[in-house]
């Protein structure tokens, strides 16, 4: 079983030496990654979204985590709002994964709405940014998509 600092060092690496666009790659760290628990899996992929260590060659390692997390969807151990509030500041606006990974575990719906009602509240012009992208990645999330 792969605990989820075995994850992130898997993920990192891979995304800093080979990009997130490898196929043999991603092939071997699905593999990899579908003998852990939800919990490990989640929470090693996810740090790349909000751990400030992890910033380095953010795209690359969030596109790669992204897509795993999408195409595995484990379950998540936080609530929606958990995880929206723990990424605007570091997710990188162009990895749709992870919003449609939020569309795929919560819904679509459940997701537009809550973005759509907090959206107003945003007063801070980065965090708005963010939170509006969530948005239009969830409006365009078909389920057929992982």
């Amino acid at each position: 079983m792969q605990d989820r600092q075995t994850i992130v060092e898997r993920i990192r690496d891979s995304a800093d030496r080979h990009g997130p666009f490898n196929h043999q790659q991603l092939k071997q760290l699905l593999l990899v990654c579908r003998k852990s628990t939800d919990p490990e899996l989640f929470f090693g992929l996810f740090s790349f979204f909000f751990d400030t260590s992890l910033q380095d060659n953010s795209f690359e390692r969030q596109q790669l985590a992204g897509t795993i997390l999408l195409k595995l969807s484990p379950a998540c151990p936080l609530g929606l709002d958990g995880v929206v509030y723990a990424v605007p500041h570091y997710w990188d606006l162009s990895v749709e994964e992870l919003p449609w990974y939020l569309c795929n575990i919560f819904g679509k719906e459940v997701v537009q709405h809550f973005l759509e009602e907090l959206i107003p509240d945003v007063q801070n012009d980065q965090l708005q940014r963010s939170f509006k992208t969530m948005l239009f990645w969830a409006n365009g999330y078909k389920s057929d998509v992982a």
